[in-house]
């Protein structure tokens, strides 16, 4: 696409300033089809910024500067989607629940027919399922992200990332049971930060087919990977009658492996460094899915979502005063914004308000982000203790 519009363009090396971008934007709007609408989608438009962006600083390494990035992302979003009518719409996406999951991992690990390269990826489908349906995170935290700049790092959950825990018996003739805590390091835009994480712990669930901790040993017993215990039957013989928790430590050579590893096609088994990829991970999901009769596309957006769903509540937004008066202040400025664009002497007042526009609209994603990430934070805690 970037070929194609050099190509077309008086100048082909013009310097990638505002009005260059902006131009780019343009243009491909004009040239573009749509799936969903007659045009691409906003959605998409601002995928091709961000995609336009980044490959004009790595692959062209220029320096350029954000409030740039930030005034085209304002163009697209405003003034180029009301000349072009770019619609702001997405495929239909149902959330799926916990009953879906279950048939899902029924199917995945008795009716399914794929022909996988492992009979191992039937445990990572497993996991991956139970993991999101639990703390609904990104498959980014726990698999290598399939997104465009972290696509190239095998930056994945690793055992390092994992502890066990043999639980003291409440009573003398109580089943032991085993605690799991996994540090989340990975999420979106933590991988700079060592001191950016969130600990979960997850305990035996009754459920045992659906018992994330379960399958979770069931892999680390897979890969060999415990100090000095062997097997699950070694493990659940063992009696704490300490009052603590015994933890129960992996071998030192696999701390830095990946939990959910892809098919070495060059050795015909599993790599033992390479991360399993969000791209292999989502197929095998949605062909899972299509295979059960699902009738819109299946992400594991969708689980997320459901978990999401959960906790967000539209009424804790009503109540909460403060990102009210950020919405009464946002509705103001853009009246005055639409006042201004019929008034050409105004440009000076309408650069000032559209800057007010974009600061009001961070203000309330951050607020809205601090009460969402406080609902999940509840649910955690009632979920997990």
């Amino acid at each position: 696409m970037l070929d194609r519009y050099k190509k077309e363009i008086e100048e082909p090396d013009a310097v990638p300033d505002l009005d260059t971008v902006k131009t780019f934007l343009w243009w491909t709007a004009v040239r573009s089809k749509g799936q969903l609408a007659e045009k691409a989608t906003l959605s998409t438009m601002s995928y091709i910024l961000e995609k336009f962006w980044h490959i004009l600083k790595r692959y062209y390494h220029l320096d350029l500067p954000n409030d740039v990035y930030e005034e085209a992302k304002n163009y697209l979003r405003y003034d180029l989607a009301d000349e072009l009518k770019l619609e702001n719409i997405h495929y239909d996406k149902e959330f799926t629940d916990w009953e879906d999951m279950k048939l899902a991992i029924r199917y995945t690990l008795c009716t399914d027919d794929h022909n996988y390269m492992s009979e191992r990826s039937r445990l990572h489908i497993v996991l991956m399922f139970l993991l999101i349906s639990d703390a609904g995170d990104r498959l980014g935290a726990i698999v290598r992200s399939s997104s465009h700049g972290n696509r190239d790092l095998n930056v994945a959950l690793i055992y390092e990332d994992v502890q066990f825990y043999l639980r003291p018996l409440p009573t003398p003739d109580a089943q032991p049971e085993v605690k799991m805590i996994i540090r989340y390091n990975n999420r979106k835009g933590e991988q700079d930060d060592p001191e950016d994480y969130i600990d979960v712990s997850y305990f035996q669930d009754p459920d045992t087919p659906h018992c994330l901790v379960l399958w979770f040993l069931a892999m680390a017993f897979l890969d060999e990977a415990f100090e000095g215990c062997s097997s699950a039957a070694e493990l659940f013989n063992k009696r704490n009658i300490t009052g603590t928790d015994i933890h129960i430590k992996f071998k030192e050579c696999k701390m830095k492996v990946p939990i959910l590893r892809q098919w070495d096609k060059k050795r015909a088994a599993t790599s033992e460094t390479r991360a399993l990829g969000a791209d292999t991970i989502t197929k095998d999901g949605q062909r899972i899915f299509r295979n059960l009769g699902c009738a819109t596309r299946f992400t594991f957006y969708c689980t997320r979502r459901a978990v999401f769903n959960d906790v967000v509540d539209e009424k804790i937004y009503a109540e909460d005063e403060e990102l009210q008066m950020v919405f009464r202040d946002l509705a103001a400025i853009r009246r005055d914004i639409e006042v201004m664009k019929r008034d050409p002497a105004q440009g000076c007042n309408l650069v000032s308000l559209k800057a007010a526009r974009t600061a009001a609209e961070r203000h309330s994603a951050r607020r809205r982000l601090y009460l969402d990430k406080r609902g999940f934070k509840a649910m955690r805690k009632a979920h997990f203790e």
